[in-house]
């Protein structure tokens, strides 16, 4: 049976009621119990989906950020799951510094072949 939030209209507390959706009309947005009245509180349900993620994990990362969303998200989530990895490896992210490592071999490369045009063109 769902759950339904009340509010007593006489001392402001918020009680909750089950009814069946059967139960459930226009009618109850005001219900009178034991001559007390209570009015319906709508509120937005707090639901999580996707909300535990593996850190060592590409396929979870692709997956979360597979969505509509901004680049400042997915940098904010990168960092996260960076985060989570160096502290369940002491400190240490393997995933980032491969990161970096590669980065590092692509720019020495870029540096050389750079360097070997200005040679030919000299």
């Amino acid at each position: 049976m769902p759950e339904y939030s009340y509010l007593n209209l006489v001392n402001n507390q918020i009680v909750t009621k089950f009814f069946k959706m059967s139960e459930m009309d226009a009618s109850k947005e005001i219900i009178e119990e034991n001559g007390v009245k209570y009015k319906r509180v709508y509120v937005n349900p707090n639901m999580g989906i996707d909300t535990i993620l593996d850190p060592f994990s590409p396929q979870d990362f692709i997956r979360k950020t597979n969505k509509p969303g901004t680049l400042g998200g997915m940098s904010d989530l990168s960092a996260e799951m960076s985060k989570r990895r160096a502290d369940k490896n002491g400190g240490y992210d393997e995933v980032r510094e491969k990161f970096f490592m590669i980065i590092k071999q692509r720019m020495a490369k870029n540096i050389i072949l750079e360097n070997k045009k200005r040679l030919v063109k000299s």
